[in-house]
């Protein structure tokens, strides 16, 4: 478990979060997903990786320097997505995160930062999810919940709407889709104290340097939400 971190959780939740890197399943997901990504992708991935990174070290250090130093990091993924793009295309399966992202803006609006697709497309952060970086470590498990709850209810028949409008003459795959079930699954980290992330000199802001241990914990939560089959919010409170 990662010094800074460790320091900046209770007892309960770093012998939680030590739980989880100790489980086998979990490291060798971690593992295989990270050598298939490099293999296939190579350099790209890692430069693409590396700006996943930053942009979380970024709102990490925006955090660290306000009087309330609190962060949430989460990976939203999209449950079944390969078998929506299987039935209804890429084009539609694009449109729902589409959707979803608009969605994720509405519902959080000023408690999100950063809502974005990651930048590299791997296993560990695949084109069909969304990082989640919130402005606050304040039971985010709420807010994420209703962020699922709002998708899961409302998604797929908006996007059939939008669709319909969009293409009078829609596709005969496309018909189904307004009865389609889209559910995602979350998995989060929050930091009650990013500044115990960074190190802040006298008189200056704090400079962050690491977000990788915010990433795999959140990787290990989602992993948890996949296994447990899907459509559920787990994380580090």
């Amino acid at each position: 478990m990662h010094e800074t971190l460790d320091r900046a959780l209770t007892l309960a939740e770093r012998e939680e979060a030590r739980r989880l890197f100790e489980d086998e399943p979990t490291k060798l997901y971690v593992r295989q997903t990270t050598d298939e990504s490099l293999r296939r992708d190579g350099l790209e991935a890692l430069v693409n990786e590396d700006k996943d990174i930053k942009n979380t070290i970024k709102y990490l250090e925006i955090a660290a320097n306000k009087d309330n130093p609190g962060l949430t990091y989460a990976i939203l993924d999209v449950d079944k997505m390969s078998r929506i793009n299987d039935r209804y295309g890429r084009a539609v399966g694009n449109k729902i995160l589409e959707r979803i992202k608009y969605v994720a803006n509405y519902v959080l609006r000023e408690k999100a930062d950063y809502i974005k697709k990651p930048a590299s497309e791997n296993p560990l952060t695949k084109g069909d999810q969304l990082i989640l970086i919130l402005n606050h470590a304040y039971i985010p498990e709420e807010d994420l919940n209703s962020l699922k709850n709002i998708i899961k209810a409302t998604l797929a028949a908006r996007v059939y709407g939008n669709l319909q409008t969009s293409f009078p003459s829609m596709p005969a795959e496309w018909q189904g889709l307004e009865d389609e079930e889209v559910s995602v699954s979350i998995g989060y980290v929050a930091v009650r104290d990013a500044r115990v992330q960074c190190k802040k000199e006298e008189g200056g802001d704090a400079q962050c340097t690491s977000a990788t241990l915010l990433r795999d914990i959140a990787i290990a939560q989602l992993t948890i939400a996949k296994k447990k089959g899907g459509d559920i919010v787990v994380g580090l409170n």
